[in-house]
């Protein structure tokens, strides 16, 4: 009865469908790409198994062992791809990043790739690397993922690290996908085991009884569910939904919603001054308007019976890209091609060549004896093992057939040797190894011959590295697409140079306030992790350790072409040497490069030039002018003391001259004050001779009262 539940009639409406659970879908989703893989899967299965366990089919090897024949393997692939993995290592990509447009600070993009750079050396992301690039040559594709994590048990802070998905089967991607990373699908994940009693640990409250994806699907990874571990699937997911966005008059792009608040605010501005448009102000409007359709990214770990946890995924890009060997499509199906595909069989003639030839060695190191039982009755075990008796072989005579006699073994085939060669031969060239990338000698000499024949070597085994790097460029990207959302918050982080020096850096830090471009004011944040947008590159420039040593090769050979050029380099030579005391001789050998170059490096300003030895000539002559200039400095001194001397006669003079006038002055003043003396003292007497007549001459007042 549920299933008329989804059977349509004319009368039903699409929208009475019952849609399936996220479980229901997530668990279809899955079963999509195993049911499309499968068969890959298994041939990787197979490549792998030839590889590193057996090489032989098992009829061939019972029918060799029934006739006791060795069953050898001269494995020629594994040596090969370890080399490949060697060169890998060797050629280690970088991660650069660029600004797109004007507004991104070139500070900012330098925090970027130093973060990106850290968080590869965190992580050991080379690890990760050479595990997806070693799964794309011997299965034809592999996988790495980006996750988010704390920074300590005791921290809010989240990271960014990248993580190697060591089972190639594990992980899982939609199989509609065209992209070579499959990242415009609508989902990836990876399944993963986990103890019963860690299970139980992190979800035993929500899923007490889990049922494990064993059985979920065909893939042989998920069979391998055990009564103490349980199998469960992580999965990111995209969730469509539309959205009408609208372009402004201004060109500014944005949704319906947010265009509706920009114009109420103008309307609400209008309202408010009623003479903006007279006054220049031009009204925005809505120049163009369409349905978009846009997805958000949803992260679910789930059971087959239970999901277990489901929340939303901040990025816009699946997290764990596809790393691509090499494929090829057949009436649109992926065909994975792994790089020892086309070498099997010839690895399986080798074996069997090799081991006739083991054969026939074994075989030739064995007598035969021809003999009738009378011969060699009461002897039997001296001549079942004749190559073990020292001195004589003892025998009957027999009057009839005489004595034993020795048969040769068959003469060993040379031809097996000429037929073992040339099979090794045409393995080299079905993978494209020649002598010269194996470091062997040939019959190329000059040095043009052999870096022809290596970059022969590298031809088909560049097809892998380049998507290798296709898939580390992914990498990038998603930690690109999710920075700004685990680094959002004020902090310091640390960043690693190109030079594999780390430092700590302050990031979205408020520094005040400032006018945007459209004249609007705006919080200032420096070092702002959270805005623009960012592309990434990658470059191939070797490990730091081989550029250290080709560095090191180059400067000793300009040093030897130009000793000049070692003059200026000698702290750089100490640098490179990897030695235990560098940075001692880095710090010596500094004081030999010229101050300029110094001054430069440590973003001081230059040194004044030092002055240049003067002409011998001019020396002469600015002595002599030396001299000449003394005497005129003598003689004015002489003239200047001449001078000196009469003006001080001269202020002698009118110094004794003035002592004289003074004394006069004082001897008139002196007899001046004595006038007035005798003056003062005159007028003095006649006022107290007046003051006495006058009291003589007052009549006395009458006492008596009217």
């Amino acid at each position: 009865m549920a299933s008329q539940d989804y059977i349509a009639d004319e009368s039903s409406n699409e929208d009475d469908i019952e849609e399936p659970t996220l479980l229901d879908a997530s668990i279809q989703k899955v079963e999509e790409w195993y049911s499309k893989f499968n068969e890959h899967i298994e041939r990787a299965r197979n490549f792998l198994t030839f590889l590193y366990v057996d090489q032989w089919d098992l009829n061939i090897r019972q029918a060799r062992e029934l006739t006791n024949k060795p069953t050898m393997e001269f494995n020629k692939l594994t040596a090969i791809v370890r080399g490949i993995l060697g060169e890998y290592r060797e050629n280690s990509p970088s991660l650069t990043v660029r600004g797109v447009g004007t507004k991104v600070k070139q500070q900012t993009v330098d925090i970027y790739e130093g973060l990106i750079r850290h968080i590869e050396y965190e992580s050991d992301a080379d690890i990760a690397y050479q595990i997806a690039g070693r799964h794309g040559l011997e299965c034809g594709w592999g996988a790495a993922r980006v996750v988010s994590e704390y920074e300590s048990p005791t921290s809010f802070n989240q990271v960014l690290r990248i993580k190697p998905i060591m089972d190639f089967q594990s992980a899982f991607w939609d199989p509609t996908a065209t992209d070579a990373n499959k990242a415009d699908g609508d989902y990836c994940g990876v399944y993963s085991v986990l103890s019963l009693d860690k299970f139980k640990k992190y979800y035993g409250k929500i899923c007490p009884n889990p049922q494990g994806v064993s059985g979920l699907t065909g893939n042989y990874y998920v069979q391998w569910n055990t009564r103490d571990t349980v199998m469960i699937c992580e999965m990111y997911l995209k969730e469509y939904f539309e959205e009408n966005i609208v372009q402004l008059s201004d060109d500014k792009e944005m949704t319906a919603k947010e265009a509706k608040e920009v114009l109420d605010k103008q309307e609400q501005y209008l309202a408010q001054n009623p003479d903006a448009e007279l006054m220049g102000f031009e009204p925005l409007s809505i120049a163009n308007e369409r349905v978009s359709r846009d997805y958000k990214m949803k992260h679910i770990i789930f059971v087959q019976n239970k999901i277990l946890e489901e929340t939303e995924y901040p990025g816009r890009i699946l997290p764990i890209p596809y790393f691509e060997g090499d494929s090829t499509v057949i009436d649109g199906e992926q065909i994975p091609i792994p790089y020892i595909q086309d070498a099997i069989d010839t690895q399986k003639l080798m074996n069997y060549i090799g081991s006739e030839i083991a054969y026939g060695i074994l075989r030739s190191r064995k007598e035969t004896i021809m003999a009738t039982a009378d011969m060699i009755a009461g002897h039997e075990d001296d001549w079942l093992n004749p190559g073990q008796v020292q001195g004589w072989l003892e025998y009957n005579f027999d009057r009839t057939a005489g004595k034993p006699e020795f048969i040769n073994p068959p003469a060993f085939n040379d031809s097996f040797m000429t037929a073992y060669n040339n099979c090794n031969r045409d393995l080299m060239q079905i993978l494209g190894r020649f002598e010269e990338s194996r470091g062997e000698e040939t019959n190329a000499v000059s040095g043009k011959a052999i870096n022809a024949r290596k970059t022969a070597s590298n031809k088909p085994v560049n097809l892998y590295d380049s998507n290798n790097q296709r898939g580390i460029k992914q990498i990038g990207k998603i930690c690109l697409d999710m920075i700004p959302h685990i680094y959002d918050n004020k902090r310091d982080i640390m960043v690693m140079g190109k030079d594999r020096k780390s430092k700590s850096v302050a990031i979205n830090q408020p520094n005040g306030f400032e006018m945007n471009p459209g004249g609007d004011i705006e919080e200032r944040v420096d070092n702002d992790l959270t805005n623009g947008k960012y592309d990434i590159e990658i470059r191939v420039d070797g490990s730091f350790d081989a550029q250290q040593s080709q560095a090191m090769d180059v400067m000793i050979r300009l040093a030897q072409v130009n000793p000049a050029i070692g003059n200026l380099i000698p702290d750089l030579l100490a640098e490179n040497s990897g030695l235990k005391n560098t940075p001692q001789m880095v710090e010596r050998l500094r004081t030999l490069v010229p101050p300029p170059i110094i001054a430069k490096e440590d973003g001081m300003p230059p040194p004044p030039p030092p002055q240049q030895p003067p002409n011998p000539e001019i020396m002469v002559q600015m002595g002599r002018n030396k001299i000449d200039e003394d005497k005129n400095k003598i003689a004015m001194a002489e003239l200047d003391v001449k001078k000196n001397q009469q003006y001080l006669d001269e202020q002698k003079i009118m110094q004794e001259a003035n002592a004289t006038n003074v004394n006069a002055h004082v001897g008139l003043t002196k007899a001046a004050a004595e006038v007035d003396k005798v003056a003062t003292q005159k007028n003095i007497a006649i006022l107290k001779h007046a003051d006495t007549m006058t009291k003589h001459h007052t009549p006395k007042p009458d006492n008596k009262k009217e």
